[in-house]
């Protein structure tokens, strides 16, 4: 039951990220990252009880191609070399766009430290030509080092700024914040235009926390925190009741000036839908209205697919609520 109860979460949230729920765009692009995703799941198994493999040769109408297990965005990961062609295909290890350390769709955070060795043993076969699952195949020696440097750059530089930071005793969304606003390494590979078409440097700030420390941020008033509804309804009291929250949501939507007007708007709606009894029809429809126009504002916002999907489903969902 238990695993049921885990995979039924996972998918939920798989689904959300890839936009599995969302119509398709009004450019007649899809905006789903993938058609499907399984209705069920008859259970869930840790990758980190797989047995890794060894390195394997094969050898098909006379080539080699050496299989090497090169875990780090899954346990599974698997780059096939071709020696007499220096040819590299690499699956998911190398992708050009923002590596996902902490992926919106649940999991355990992906090992941003084992990630950058398995690019630098990459890079250290010196292909000439690399395929990749993630973008577009990349032909030329001296082009591949290249971007596959920047890549090990940019994460070396993440990993080393969050652990340099939650050393100092900073709260892991702070961290996750200021990574997001930095400029270096965190742009495209040629340092000009974004490239979060995948992951980004919030997750990326909060899956590095996450598998260094765990859960606890340090922070003692999170150490035994009042569950989300106990803290919505005080919340919310305080603030002078349902209706008094809803007017500010109202106020907050309407005169939103920048990105955090809307997160803002969003997080109060939140509340507010937690805290409204389900009685209370008139008040929990404005409340959903709220919430469903925060959330397709900021997932319009995004460059980042998996956020912008996320967004965008969370407003179709919570008319279903």
């Amino acid at each position: 039951m238990a695993e049921q109860q885990v995979a039924t979460t996972i998918i939920k949230r798989t689904a959300e990220q890839l936009g599995n729920m969302l119509p398709d765009g009004p450019d007649g692009s899809l905006y789903p990252m993938l058609e499907y995703v399984p209705a069920q799941m008859l259970f869930y198994m840790y990758t980190d009880m797989l047995t890794p493999l060894g390195a394997t040769t094969l050898i098909i109408d006379g080539v080699a191609f050496v299989a090497l297990p090169l875990p780090c965005e899954t346990d599974s990961n698997i780059a096939l070399y071709v020696p007499s062609l220096s040819v590299a295909f690499v699956s998911s290890i190398y992708y050009r766009q923002q590596p996902f350390i902490g992926a919106v769709r649940g999991g355990t955070p992906r090992p941003i430290k084992k990630w950058i060795e398995q690019i630098t043993a990459i890079k250290s076969m010196y292909p000439v030509a690399i395929g990749v699952s993630h973008s577009f195949p990349m032909i030329g020696m001296q082009k591949i080092q290249y971007e596959l440097q920047w890549t090990i750059n940019r994460m070396t530089y993440m990993m080393n700024y969050v652990i340099s930071r939650l050393n100092n005793g900073m709260h892991p969304r702070d961290i996750a914040w200021n990574l997001e606003n930095e400029n270096a390494f965190l742009h495209g590979a040629s340092g000009v235009s974004p490239q979060e078409l995948y992951g980004y440097p919030y997750a990326a700030a909060m899956g590095t926390f996450a598998n260094t420390l765990g859960w606890y941020t340090g922070s003692v008033e999170e150490l035994e925190m009042v569950n989300k509804t106990t803290e919505a309804v005080r919340i919310v009291e305080l603030m002078g009741g349902v209706q008094s929250v809803v007017s500010k949501i109202k106020n907050v939507l309407k005169n939103a000036k920048e990105i955090d007007d809307l997160r803002f708007a969003l997080q109060l709606s939140a509340y507010a839908l937690r805290a409204c009894p389900t009685s209370d029809s008139v008040n929990r429809d404005a409340i959903k209205l709220y919430y469903a126009e925060a959330c397709t504002r900021l997932g319009h916002l995004q460059i980042n697919i998996p956020k912008r999907n996320t967004y965008l489903s969370a407003a179709v969902e919570v008319a279903a609520m």
